[in-house]
């Protein structure tokens, strides 16, 4: 049986969790912004209807951080990480395309992570959704699961899913994600 989004807000709120409005302009401004990568995703529903979620550990960005972390990460640039080799430079480029395709939209204070939306890896069931550690240098290996959407992962494509993992961690005060 399907995950309902209501009854995990309601184990959210029991968890401590809150929901700030979001103003329905921005929730457009956000659509129209990833309107060609995340089309009508549940995503933008859950900021009109119920709000950004917040007081916990993991807490969604607002719609002017999503847009400003979307773009941090489109500039990603980690050079020293890589090397001066040719095929070092090869790594880099193919790291920041695929840091392009990342949509941070919800921040982990208790480590400085970011849940992010990966463009470039859609099925039918939607986006990959990625736990980024911020100091991530090597997300993107050609062929592996976060580059292919036909690999499995561990990860989910369903955002109800992703907001009962949450719930999971905070009811269990784990930091692990995907839960065991």
């Amino acid at each position: 049986m399907p995950l309902k989004v209501d009854g995990v807000v309601k184990r959210l709120r029991e968890l401590g969790a809150d929901f700030e409005r979001v103003p329905a302009k921005d929730v457009a401004r956000l659509r129209r912004a990833f309107a060609k990568t995340l089309g009508d995703h549940p995503y933008f529903d859950f900021l009109a209807r119920i709000g950004r979620l917040h007081g916990i550990k993991s807490e969604m960005l607002s719609p002017e951080e999503v847009l400003a972390q979307h773009e941090a990460q489109r500039r990603f640039f980690e050079h020293a990480s890589f090397g001066d080799e040719p095929e070092d430079e090869e790594n880099l480029r193919i790291e920041q395309a695929f840091r392009g395709t990342l949509v941070p939209f919800q921040y982990v204070r208790t480590r400085g992570d970011f849940f992010c939306f990966v463009t470039s890896n859609v099925t039918r069931a939607g986006p990959l959704i990625l736990d980024a550690y911020h100091d991530d240098c090597e997300l993107a290996h050609p062929g592996d699961a976060l580059t292919n959407p036909r690999r499995k992962t561990p990860y989910t494509r369903s955002f109800t899913q992703h907001l009962a993992w949450i719930a999971e961690g905070l009811a269990h005060d784990s930091g692990r994600y995907p839960p065991e």
